[in-house]
């Protein structure tokens, strides 16, 4: 059985892979955009902070003893991640769709944060 903070850590590890996975594949379609310098700086500069917290997020599960497995697609809809804990394996099952939810808000925090008004000068 895993606690609300492992199953913290386990969510937040997930939304963090998939997003740096989504932006390594996303990376090749910014190159026929007329500002594809300015977008690859911003990639590149959020695939090694994801690539960090992934890191980071992977040494705070294994030190709770906590490993995630497999992932498996069960169909269209649903996913199932497997795993590992000291003692037994556990399935958690997520919507698919949910999950790209919560990478795309991410995303959209991480990029918008950036964004700061334009001052008027009057």
């Amino acid at each position: 059985m895993i606690t609300s903070d492992e199953r913290y850590l386990l969510h937040r590890y997930i939304v963090a892979d998939l997003m740096h996975r989504t932006l390594m594949k996303d990376w090749q379609y910014i190159e026929p955009m007329k500002m594809a310098e300015v977008f690859s700086l911003w990639f590149e500069q959020q695939t090694i902070t994801l690539r960090r917290e992934c890191k980071l997020l992977k040494s705070q599960l294994q030190a709770k003893g906590l490993k995630i497995l497999r992932l498996t697609v069960l169909d269209e809809y649903f996913c199932i991640y497997t795993i590992a804990t000291r003692g037994e394996d556990m399935d958690l099952q997520y919507a698919i769709n949910a999950l790209k939810s919560e990478v795309q808000d991410e995303v959209q925090k991480r990029l918008f944060a950036l964004n700061t008004p334009m001052q008027r000068k009057e």
